[in-house]
């Protein structure tokens, strides 16, 4: 067990499994260890610093004990409380609490892959840099379209109805827009609710760094190689969507 040689305790986190999403911000924190009793997550190996960190402190649902001659005392409490738990097995953090994803969906967007990660509102301000329209809306505009508004933005086909147009300026069409967090794409006015995961996502669903991950607002998403997008023309679209009809 891991001391903490400033006070030489032992400190202990528990939580209910159901909020186990509130473990996000310490599972970098590769020396703690973790445990499941019934319904709970026990976790130990915090030095003081750690147990007294912004990280720990903003979990909502916590209880914070220390060890002391066999006994867990809680957090700043003089009186014993409970026995140290013995059955528990105890296992690193990154192992007991993986980052699970479904296979990736190639270019399309698909119900069932959803993960364990939440798209949120966001107060920050973030630059469109694509959008997703309607094939009909964008062959509509496209017929009579200036062609030095689109000569910087190329797109791919999503769905049998659906497109996916990357670069500016944005066409003044229909659609949505979004932003782009790395090779992330996601909806303007919305972000992750756990910045933690961001990297682990990327490396897991990009490993290459080859593709772009547009997200919807409820974590689906669709995987589109870079080397996939096509300059925009009408002739392009009408190319790719007789290639379609022909499939």
């Amino acid at each position: 067990m891991a001391k903490d040689t400033s006070d030489g305790l032992i400190y202990y986190l528990v939580i209910d499994e159901n909020h186990i999403d509130d473990l996000a911000d310490v599972r970098p924190w590769s020396e703690l260890k973790v445990g499941f009793d019934e319904q709970r997550i026990w976790v130990k190996g915090f030095s003081v610093s750690k147990i007294n960190s912004v990280e720990v402190r903003i979990m909502p649902y916590k209880s914070i004990y220390y060890e002391k001659n066999g006994k867990l005392y809680a957090h700043n409490s003089i009186l014993p409380e409970r026995n140290v738990p013995t059955s528990l097995m105890w296992t690193p953090i990154s192992i007991a609490i993986p980052i699970k994803l479904p296979p990736p969906n190639q270019n399309y967007f698909g119900v069932s892959e959803s993960i364990p990660m939440h798209i949120v509102p966001s107060e920050a301000e973030s630059e469109a840099v694509a959008m997703i329209t309607s094939i009909s809306s964008l062959e509509a505009y496209l017929n009579h379209a200036p062609a030095n508004r689109i000569n910087k933005i190329s797109w791919a086909i999503l769905n049998n109805d659906k497109v996916f147009l990357w670069g500016k300026p944005l066409l003044p069409i229909t659609g949505r827009v979004y932003w782009r967090n790395g090779d992330f794409v996601l909806p303007t006015g919305y972000d992750f609710h756990l910045q933690i995961l961001v990297k682990a996502l990327d490396k897991i669903l990009n490993p290459l760094k080859d593709s772009l991950v547009v997200w919807d607002t409820d974590t689906t998403y669709a995987i589109i190689e870079k080397t996939d997008l096509t300059a925009l023309s009408l002739s392009s679209l009408r190319i790719t969507l007789t290639d379609f009809a022909q499939l």
